[in-house]
């Protein structure tokens, strides 16, 4: 555990076996170049201040990962833990890959230049903007978006709960497939390709685009 600022000077690797590793500051590197991997062990990893000037950072734990301060990457960010993933602040990466998680839940806003995919067992939420290429979630829970998402790609979401879109939505194509029920009504006609629904539940959706549905109950429809 460090209570204070962590600065580390070039491509670092941080490993711990049973106690977890914590910053209780923010965690530096010296130029956009270097990488950041860390292995927490059976134990949480989390940063309490700002995490930045870092290239790829990889972080693996078998319990929680937490962000509380604002995270930049000029690289990618790669978590892969068994416990709870949240990010308190502003994400911002090239791409972001999240696997093997139990909930993730994002509070600022969300921005990557390329690809973002997540993978729990548990809730995916979002309180905030999202802005990637391509989104690809994988939940089995429940689904939440409730700041304003774009893809300037796809949009793939799969879940065994319910599917939620708050904000407005845009992307070349939706593709979802989900146990529950399906809200997005505030899409604003800016799917530009096809919207596809396979669902368990109802659907409440609004948008002036084409529309290729499973078996449904379908509300909402403007």
């Amino acid at each position: 555990t460090y209570s204070d600022n962590a600065t580390f000077d070039g491509a670092t690797t941080l490993t711990s076996g049973t106690g977890g590793i914590s910053f209780g500051g923010s965690l530096t590197g010296p130029v956009a170049t270097s990488d950041l991997t860390v292995s927490a062990g059976t134990g949480d990893f989390s940063v309490g201040g700002a995490t930045t000037n870092v290239n790829n950072l990889n972080v693996t734990s078998a319990a929680n990962v937490t962000f509380t301060g604002a995270l930049t990457a000029a690289g990618n960010l790669d978590i892969a833990a068994t416990g709870d993933i949240s990010a308190g602040n502003t994400v911002s990466v090239s791409n972001l890959n999240i696997t093997s998680a139990t909930n993730v839940t994002f509070t600022g806003a969300v921005t990557a230049t390329g690809d973002v995919d997540i993978a729990a067992t548990g809730d995916i939420s979002a309180a905030n903007t999202v802005n990637v290429s391509n989104l690809t979630v994988a939940s089995a829970a429940d689904v939440t978006f409730t700041g304003a998402v774009s893809a300037t790609g796809n949009v793939d979401v799969t879940n065994s709960g319910d599917l939620t879109f708050t904000g407005v939505l845009s992307a070349a194509n939706l593709d979802a497939t989900t146990t529950g029920n399906v809200s997005a009504v505030n899409v604003s006609n800016a799917i530009s390709g096809t919207t596809t629904f396979t669902v368990g539940g109802n659907v409440d959706y609004k948008e002036a685009g084409s529309i290729l549905l499973g078996a449904a109950t379908i509300g909402g429809l403007a």
